[in-house]
Protein backbone atom coordinates (compact mmCIF):
# COMPACT_ATOMS: atom_id res chain seq x y z
CA UNK A 1 0.00 0.00 0.00
CA UNK A 2 2.69 2.60 0.84
CA UNK A 3 4.10 1.88 -2.62
CA UNK A 4 1.04 2.94 -4.25
CA UNK A 5 0.34 5.83 -1.95
CA UNK A 6 3.55 6.92 -3.16
CA UNK A 7 3.33 6.34 -6.49
CA UNK A 8 0.14 8.48 -6.27
CA UNK A 9 2.05 11.32 -4.39
CA UNK A 10 4.53 11.56 -7.53
CA UNK A 11 2.37 11.70 -10.00
CA UNK A 12 0.21 14.44 -8.46
CA UNK A 13 3.18 16.12 -8.29
CA UNK A 14 3.91 15.55 -12.28
CA UNK A 15 0.46 16.48 -12.74
CA UNK A 16 -0.02 19.64 -11.10
CA UNK A 17 3.56 20.62 -12.58
CA UNK A 18 1.87 19.02 -16.57
CA UNK A 19 -0.72 21.68 -15.55
CA UNK A 20 1.38 25.10 -15.36
CA UNK A 21 2.77 24.73 -11.87
CA UNK A 22 6.15 25.21 -10.96
CA UNK A 23 7.64 23.21 -9.00
CA UNK A 24 8.07 25.65 -6.22
CA UNK A 25 4.42 26.25 -6.02
CA UNK A 26 3.69 22.07 -6.36
CA UNK A 27 6.37 21.76 -3.28
CA UNK A 28 4.19 24.65 -1.08
CA UNK A 29 7.06 26.62 -0.93
CA UNK A 30 6.14 29.80 -3.27
CA UNK A 31 4.54 32.94 -1.22
CA UNK A 32 1.46 34.82 -2.69
CA UNK A 33 2.06 38.35 -1.94
CA UNK A 34 -0.40 40.42 -0.88
CA UNK A 35 -1.42 42.10 -4.79
CA UNK A 36 -1.52 38.70 -6.03
CA UNK A 37 -4.29 37.23 -3.73
CA UNK A 38 -5.87 40.74 -4.51
CA UNK A 39 -6.20 39.94 -7.99
CA UNK A 40 -7.11 36.26 -7.56
CA UNK A 41 -10.41 38.05 -6.64
CA UNK A 42 -11.11 39.82 -9.74
CA UNK A 43 -11.75 39.18 -13.39
CA UNK A 44 -9.62 39.75 -16.78
CA UNK A 45 -10.91 42.92 -17.65
CA UNK A 46 -11.01 44.27 -21.74
CA UNK A 47 -11.94 48.09 -21.86
CA UNK A 48 -13.28 48.39 -25.07
CA UNK A 49 -13.52 51.94 -26.52
CA UNK A 50 -14.62 53.65 -29.44
CA UNK A 51 -13.27 56.46 -30.95
CA UNK A 52 -15.22 56.86 -33.88
CA UNK A 53 -18.64 58.75 -34.64
CA UNK A 54 -21.03 56.04 -34.82
CA UNK A 55 -21.33 53.28 -32.37
CA UNK A 56 -19.93 50.03 -33.01
CA UNK A 57 -20.32 46.78 -31.90
CA UNK A 58 -17.21 44.55 -30.40
CA UNK A 59 -17.08 40.72 -30.86
CA UNK A 60 -13.50 38.78 -30.53
CA UNK A 61 -13.21 34.66 -30.56
CA UNK A 62 -10.14 32.83 -29.51
CA UNK A 63 -10.43 29.76 -31.41
CA UNK A 64 -7.64 27.77 -29.81
CA UNK A 65 -7.27 29.29 -26.75
CA UNK A 66 -3.68 27.46 -24.16
CA UNK A 67 -5.38 24.70 -22.05
CA UNK A 68 -8.80 24.55 -23.06
CA UNK A 69 -10.64 21.85 -25.88
CA UNK A 70 -13.34 24.60 -26.78
CA UNK A 71 -12.81 28.04 -28.14
CA UNK A 72 -13.54 31.65 -26.33
CA UNK A 73 -15.97 33.75 -27.42
CA UNK A 74 -16.38 37.56 -26.40
CA UNK A 75 -19.63 38.76 -24.89
CA UNK A 76 -20.73 41.00 -28.45
CA UNK A 77 -20.57 44.27 -26.90
CA UNK A 78 -21.96 47.80 -28.64
CA UNK A 79 -20.61 50.64 -27.35
CA UNK A 80 -21.99 54.26 -28.34
CA UNK A 81 -19.81 56.41 -30.22
CA UNK A 82 -16.86 58.53 -28.17
CA UNK A 83 -17.46 56.02 -25.38
CA UNK A 84 -15.44 53.41 -23.26
CA UNK A 85 -16.84 50.02 -21.83
CA UNK A 86 -15.45 47.40 -19.42
CA UNK A 87 -16.14 44.23 -20.14
CA UNK A 88 -14.99 41.71 -16.87
CA UNK A 89 -14.57 38.08 -18.12
CA UNK A 90 -17.07 36.53 -14.86
CA UNK A 91 -16.11 33.03 -15.96
CA UNK A 92 -12.25 33.91 -16.10
CA UNK A 93 -10.01 34.34 -12.97
CA UNK A 94 -6.60 35.84 -12.50
CA UNK A 95 -5.76 33.37 -10.33
CA UNK A 96 -3.30 31.32 -12.45
CA UNK A 97 -6.50 30.13 -14.35
CA UNK A 98 -7.08 33.75 -15.87
CA UNK A 99 -8.41 34.24 -19.00
CA UNK A 100 -6.56 31.48 -21.29
CA UNK A 101 -3.69 32.76 -23.26
CA UNK A 102 -4.56 32.83 -26.95
CA UNK A 103 -1.68 31.82 -28.66
CA UNK A 104 -0.95 30.86 -32.57
CA UNK A 105 -3.15 32.88 -34.32
CA UNK A 106 -4.26 34.42 -31.65
CA UNK A 107 -7.82 36.44 -31.03
CA UNK A 108 -9.80 37.05 -34.27
CA UNK A 109 -11.45 40.57 -33.11
CA UNK A 110 -13.89 42.89 -35.29
CA UNK A 111 -16.27 46.05 -35.13
CA UNK A 112 -19.63 46.46 -37.13
CA UNK A 113 -21.87 49.11 -37.32
CA UNK A 114 -25.40 49.31 -36.36
CA UNK A 115 -26.16 48.21 -40.46
CA UNK A 116 -23.96 45.11 -40.25
CA UNK A 117 -21.15 46.49 -42.24
CA UNK A 118 -17.24 45.36 -40.75
CA UNK A 119 -15.83 48.63 -39.31
CA UNK A 120 -12.35 47.41 -38.43
CA UNK A 121 -10.98 44.00 -37.44
CA UNK A 122 -7.92 42.95 -35.60
CA UNK A 123 -5.92 39.48 -34.69
CA UNK A 124 -3.54 39.01 -31.78
CA UNK A 125 -2.47 37.30 -29.29
CA UNK A 126 -2.79 37.53 -25.56
CA UNK A 127 -1.29 36.30 -22.69
CA UNK A 128 -2.77 34.75 -19.00
CA UNK A 129 -5.18 37.20 -17.21
CA UNK A 130 -3.99 39.95 -19.77
CA UNK A 131 -5.37 43.15 -18.92
CA UNK A 132 -6.04 45.19 -22.50
CA UNK A 133 -7.92 47.64 -24.19
CA UNK A 134 -9.19 47.65 -27.65
CA UNK A 135 -9.54 50.61 -29.45
CA UNK A 136 -11.82 51.03 -32.68
CA UNK A 137 -10.12 54.69 -34.44
CA UNK A 138 -11.88 56.89 -36.49
CA UNK A 139 -9.58 55.89 -39.72
CA UNK A 140 -10.73 52.43 -39.92
CA UNK A 141 -8.51 50.54 -37.29
CA UNK A 142 -8.69 48.37 -34.32
CA UNK A 143 -6.24 48.85 -32.27
CA UNK A 144 -4.96 46.20 -28.99
CA UNK A 145 -3.28 48.32 -26.34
Amino acid sequence: MRRNGLLIGMLSGLALTACGMSAEEVAGTEETSESQRELARYPTKWTLTNGTTQALTFSCTCPTPYGLPFAVNMTTTTVGAGQSTVLAWSSFFNDGLGLNACTGGGWSCRTTTAGGSVYATATFPTSWGQHLTLTAQPGGQLVKQ
